[in-house]
């Protein structure tokens, strides 16, 4: 028995939690059953979680917090499914991608719906739209905002001008197309690894909800990382959100 505890989705993609959605097409790449349980609030996540983070996954009673510590017990109750790189080398580059969507893409989504002032009321609406979610507009800027504001501002990205958080997306989206040189996946790859998915996860939330201006732009500046995203979630039995292809049409627009 698998459990998924994850936060709130929507418009075709599983949750607005990029770690959650890591978890989500890991899950649908090995061909696990599972149930999904949507946290309606923090308390609900509490609950899930020691952390009061989420993801959080429970397998046959056991609970696992953090979205890199889940993918390392799926590998390891679930071998004969596992598909990351087993070889030293390419362990450790998929390993620092991981990291690298975990670290640096993962803040720039927060940027963008937390900090960025288009973006947060955008996402706030959309947030406090979802049915039975039970935090309203005025209180969720104490419960969520903050806090993520907070390490934001730890972290260095959250002291970022506008402007320098764009060209350090445009960076990072760069990077990644440059890791994608030989192979329609990360280091020349024939089949995605964590490093992959983690990327598309975060890719795809930076996009949600309706498309966030100044990040939809960076995307449609950078044609590869978007389409390797589209891969991504292509390999993982699962269609890609319309955030992303919609980037690509309005690139594409004369």
């Amino acid at each position: 028995m698998i459990t998924l505890f994850q936060w709130p989705g929507g418009e075709g993609l599983a949750s607005a939690s990029p770690p959650c959605v890591k978890v989500h097409l890991t899950l649908k790449r090995m061909g696990l059953t599972y149930e999904t349980k949507t946290a309606k609030n923090p308390f609900d996540a509490k609950r899930a979680s020691a952390t009061g983070r989420l993801p959080a996954i429970d397998i046959d009673g056991t609970r696992i917090s953090d979205s890199s510590a889940i993918l390392d017990a799926l590998q390891e109750r679930f071998p004969e499914k596992a598909f990351f790189p087993t070889e030293p080398l390419a362990a450790a580059q998929d390993r620092v991608m991981e990291t690298y969507a975990n670290e640096t893409l993962y803040a720039f989504t927060g940027y963008f719906r937390w900090l960025e002032k288009d973006g947060a009321r955008r996402f706030a609406q959309w947030l406090t739209e979802q049915e039975g979610f039970l935090i309203g507009r005025v209180a969720l800027p104490l419960l969520f905002a903050r806090g993520f504001r907070k390490r934001l501002r730890t972290n260095g990205v959250g002291l970022l001008s506008p402007d320098e958080v764009c060209r350090g997306l445009d960076r990072a989206l760069e990077t990644i197309e440059a890791c994608l040189q030989g192979g329609p996946f990360l280091h020349g790859r024939d089949t995605p690894g964590r490093g992959d998915i983690a990327i598309a996860s975060c890719g795809s939330s930076l996009l949600f909800p309706g498309g966030m201006a100044r990040a939809s732009e960076a995307f449609a500046r950078r044609p590869a990382a978007r389409e390797h995203a589209e891969r991504v979630f292509e390999s993982c039995s699962t269609e890609a959100p319309p955030c992303l292809s919609d980037v690509g049409r309005r690139a594409a627009a004369p």
